[in-house]
């Protein structure tokens, strides 16, 4: 499964002249899968090396398979339609192989069922810049580019109007994870003062917007979009300029104009829109009994 793939397919779409103080660039990319996604998905986690990267493992015990065995396990008569977490824990993966960035967040266990509180992904850069991430994905059998519209404000408001953004864990994970980079010390430092800011800003990460070593992203992950470039600019400049799918009890909402008081979403951010289309459903239950099926032939969670 080769998302570095994605690279030969990334399209950056001019940005509305409307919006060019609201988005600094838009990337578009699309791969298409072909075969069982749950199968591929599940070789590639386990036989591909993506939940080694993702974990930042060289290798995995007996007792690390048992643990995502169990947890695999644990979900399986669960009825799942939420796909986030596995999309943000594929995102771990997908997106340094596209943007040369790596990743700061390390997951405690070999599990993609319980996702960390906060801003879904950090990751950094050679210079040392941090990348924020806030992941949005939608499995569906149809994506219009009205769906995309929600989308994309859904994340936009996660990003910028959440009451409180709880950041201590993650950020605890990062730094533990530059603390044991193969950098020098300079960019060691830069990384902890960058962290500093992230978690000093509580729930007013709009702050964050003009430290011009910390980039604010929105990816929207999907199975599949039908859109063209017109319909998403269009989207948008109505997405980002109104009051449309934001929250109707948010009292920031002016109502007689359809407006924001404040204008959180006026400030800039990078948005990455990626389709993994696939041509067999996307099924978490299926996903699962791949992997506990590929542990099992193989007796990964067999004490030698």
């Amino acid at each position: 499964m080769k998302f570095c793939e994605l690279k030969k397919h990334i399209n950056e779409i001019v940005v509305p002249k409307e919006l060019l103080s609201n988005i600094k660039k838009i990337f578009s990319s699309k791969i298409k899968i072909n075969g069982d996604v749950n199968q591929i998905l599940a070789d590639f986690l386990v036989n591909g090396g993506g939940i080694l990267n993702v974990l930042s493992k060289k290798q995995m015990s007996w007792i690390d398979w048992r643990h995502l065995k169990k947890s695999c396990e644990s979900s399986s008569g669960m009825t799942i339609e939420n796909n986030g977490i596995l999309m943000e824990f594929l995102c771990q993966y997908i997106l340094p192989n596209i943007f040369n960035i790596k990743s700061l967040i390390l997951y405690q266990e070999p599990s993609f069922e319980s996702p960390e509180n906060g801003n879904d992904l950090l990751f950094f850069d050679e210079y040392g810049n941090i990348f924020i991430y806030e992941v949005k994905s939608k499995i569906s059998n149809y994506f219009g580019h009205i769906v995309l519209k929600e989308k994309i404000k859904n994340a936009y408001t996660s990003l910028f109007c959440s009451k409180e953004i709880k950041n201590n864990k993650k950020i605890s994970i990062a730094r533990n994870v530059t603390d044991n980079l193969e950098i020098d010390n300079n960019m060691k430092d830069k990384l902890f003062r960058l962290l500093e800011a992230i978690e000093d800003v509580k729930g007013n990460i709009v702050d964050l917007c003009s430290n011009e070593d910390i980039f604010l992203n929105i990816c929207i992950v999907s199975n599949g979009f039908e859109y063209t470039e017109e319909e998403l600019k269009n989207d948008l400049v109505h997405a980002v300029q109104s009051s449309v799918y934001c929250k109707k009890n948010c009292k920031y909402i002016d109502k007689i104009n359809g407006i924001c008081k404040i204008n959180r979403l006026g400030k800039s951010v990078i948005l990455n829109i990626i389709s993994v289309e696939f041509n067999t459903e996307l099924n978490i239950n299926s996903l699962n009994s791949n992997i506990i099926k590929i542990i099992d032939d193989k007796g990964l969670d067999v004490r030698c």
